[in-house]
């Protein structure tokens, strides 16, 4: 039975985490999980963080990256698959506060993982604003909370889950969605491992 290695941002709930018998879970995991039974492949999953996972897929150390937002920008540098979920970006300020949405942001300062599929959306979007640079979800979310930013810009689903793990009672409800993001399973420029043909999946960029 072949083995692909793939990693996956931990954590990044709903969609994927480390459990706590140190399996992966989550949704996009159990999504990909069956897509890989039914092909008879196994799934070797492997935690990362976002900075770190783009490093081991240039490096070979994992053949894939599960649950990549799919946005043209990772053109060239990353071949991913046709989306196996769909989700979107929201705004998220401290509790008390209503997030706008990101068109009405004006001079906003607003905070996203530098790493992350925002930055560049953020920028069209909202040409007033200032992008902040974050580390990940917890900084994001710190950043607002410490007043560095207005607003953090994150995954709407992912964020509202962060925000209650590590600042429980701190932040507002997200703002309305925009910018509606397939989630993906990404490769290396010209898939060398023939990931996406194992798992039946073609090519979206």
């Amino acid at each position: 039975m072949r083995e692909i290695s793939i990693g996956y941002l931990d954590p990044f709930p709903p969609f994927c985490r480390c459990g706590p018998e140190g399996r992966a879970e989550g949704l996009f995991v159990a999504i990909l999980e069956a897509r890989a039974e039914a092909r008879g492949l196994r799934l070797a999953w492997h935690p990362g963080l976002l900075e770190a996972l783009p490093l081991a897929l240039a490096e070979g150390t994992i053949e894939a990256i599960a649950a990549k937002a799919l946005i043209p920008e990772r053109a060239g540098t990353l071949c991913l698959s046709e989306p196996l979920m769909e989700t979107a970006a929201a705004l998220f300020g401290p509790v008390g506060s209503v997030p706008p949405d990101i068109t009405r942001a004006g001079a906003a300062r607003i905070a996203t993982p530098a790493e992350g599929p925002l930055a560049a959306l953020v920028a069209r979007l909202a040409p007033g604003s200032r992008v902040v640079a974050a580390r990940d979800y917890p900084d994001a979310l710190a950043t607002v909370l410490d007043g560095r930013a207005d607003w953090a810009a994150l995954n709407a689903d992912a964020g509202a889950a962060e925000a209650e793990r590590a600042h429980p009672g701190r932040s507002a409800p997200p703002g309305p969605r925009f910018a509606p993001l397939g989630l993906s399973v990404a490769v290396s420029p010209g898939d060398p491992h023939g990931v996406l043909t194992a798992l039946g999946l073609r090519t979206a960029i």
